[in-house]
């Protein structure tokens, strides 16, 4: 696994930001697609998702994959600032 996904599962203590359960599933790049290299070079924009909710974030529930694109929009621009 590459160093910076396990700086994210550090920085997030290993638990999944949506249900609380311990995991070393892979970060979730909060904006992929087109979008993923924008998550690679910023951490704020990755989270450590369990397995399952990795699985609904991609497949059944858009409100998720919302909530957490403001989550790390609103990260982002306290760090950086809206422009970038």
């Amino acid at each position: 696994m590459k160093k910076k996904y396990i700086d994210i599962l550090k920085r997030d203590d290993f638990i999944c930001q949506e249900c609380g359960a311990y995991t070393e599933h892979k970060p979730h790049h909060i904006f992929y697609g087109i979008e993923k290299k924008f998550s690679d070079k910023y951490p704020e924009c990755m989270i450590t998702l369990c397995y399952k909710c990795h699985y609904r974030l991609h497949n059944q529930d858009s409100q998720l994959a919302l909530k957490w694109k403001q989550y790390a929009q609103r990260l982002f621009e306290e760090k950086y600032s809206h422009e970038k």
